[in-house]
């Protein structure tokens, strides 16, 4: 995990909250461990906002949540594979990074067969080592009814922290 002390830095000198940095640098753990499970990397395409700044734009704009559309059936990637792999994400993150994740809630948001949607809440504990009152968190948007059009890109995550992802 990076020092405190970096996202201070940061935060001085693009005048942007430190929270709104702290979140950032937590999505790119967070997006590091859900592509190294092999379940969700080769059944989510990531999509949205987040997407664009982390993988196209580094001044895009920032985000807080994590969006992914499913390329598996409901059938081969249900909503037990999926919360239990982004559990083992959570314990992995915390392994490599120090960065407590917990998913805090993981539930259907749709149940249409074929056209399921679910959401899903991380809790964190970054370099902030906010323990006080309610935890930052980062929400994920997994849906199962967008089709998606052309071949999904491996690309590399931006990640403008001192530590690698």
């Amino acid at each position: 995990m990076i020092p405190l002390a970096e996202l201070k830095i940061k935060s001085e000198q693009s005048k942007i909250d430190i929270s709104v940095l702290e979140r950032d640098y937590v999505i790119s753990w967070v997006l590091k461990g859900v592509f190294d499970d092999v379940l969700l990397k080769e059944g989510l395409v990531f999509k949205g906002g987040t997407a664009l700044r982390k993988v196209y734009f580094c001044d895009y704009r920032f985000s807080e949540d994590l969006d992914f559309t499913t390329i598996k059936p409901s059938t081969e990637l249900g909503e037990r594979q999926i919360r239990e792999s982004l559990k083992d994400m959570c314990t992995k993150v915390y392994t490599q990074s120090g960065i407590e994740l917990t998913l805090a809630d993981f539930r259907q948001t749709r149940d249409e067969l074929g056209e399921e949607a679910f959401l899903g809440k991380i809790q964190y504990v970054g370099p902030r080592g906010h323990r006080v009152g309610s935890p930052p968190r980062v929400k994920l948007d997994i849906t199962f009814y967008e089709q998606v059009i052309l071949p999904p890109n491996r690309s590399p995550l931006i990640h403008s922290y001192s530590d690698a992802v």
